[in-house]
């Protein structure tokens, strides 16, 4: 009798770890679909990544952020990850953690100025590199902000000639995203079925 309670219990506790891990798996999900849907950002368009200046020459880069597919506005940071003996954000936000803090409003897009100011003394051949951050912000109960997993727009400046390729107007198609979040999802999806399977074999043996 005490055998097949013990039996009985230990089939019990089984089943509420598999509903928790279910449960689990669920809110991550969650948590993907937003990030994905959340913000993304286009970058002006650029040969190879590449934007040639000359020496002392002041650019204004625009970028621009998106809120498509979210429910509700979205706060993010942009900062200045490298590059900014020369890199400089324009456009007015919220000053926050060595970046700025825009907030998107619903399927609807924002845009960003970085200015580029190239010393006058540099030479030719030249290159500095840059890598613009982006990261959702929360604000948490203390008020402060809390930040997202960052994701990185990275070109380079070089001074030289100017050679015009296309109209300055054009921006590229391309668009950064969390690519990595599919991938994880799968690989998460793979694991909460192993740890399933895991347990019910387990309960059959006992």
């Amino acid at each position: 009798m005490l055998k097949q309670r013990s039996q009985k219990m230990k089939r019990i506790n089984i089943n509420k770890k598999i509903k928790t891990i279910a449960w689990i798996f669920i809110g991550v999900l969650i948590i993907l679909s937003v990030s994905i849907s959340a913000f993304s950002i286009s970058s002006p368009y650029m040969e190879n990544k590449q934007l040639k200046v000359y020496p002392g020459e002041i650019r204004e880069l625009e970028f621009v952020l998106q809120n498509g597919g979210a429910t509700e506005e979205t706060s993010v940071r942009v900062r200045i990850l490298e590059g900014s003996e020369i890199a400089e954000l324009t456009s007015q936000g919220i000053e926050a953690d060595l970046g700025k803090i825009y907030i998107i409003p619903v399927d609807e897009k924002l845009k960003i100025d970085v200015k580029i100011s190239v010393p006058e003394d540099a030479e030719i051949g030249e290159s500095y590199h840059i890598r613009l951050g982006v990261s959702t912000a929360a604000t948490t109960k203390k008020g402060e902000f809390g930040f997202g997993m960052e994701i990185e727009n990275i070109f380079d400046i070089v001074v030289g000639e100017m050679v015009q390729t296309s109209p300055p107007e054009t921006t590229s198609a391309e668009t950064i995203k969390n690519n990595w979040i599919p991938y994880l999802s799968i690989a998460i999806i793979i694991l909460v079925i192993i740890l399933i399977i895991f347990f019910i074999k387990r309960k059959k043996h006992k």
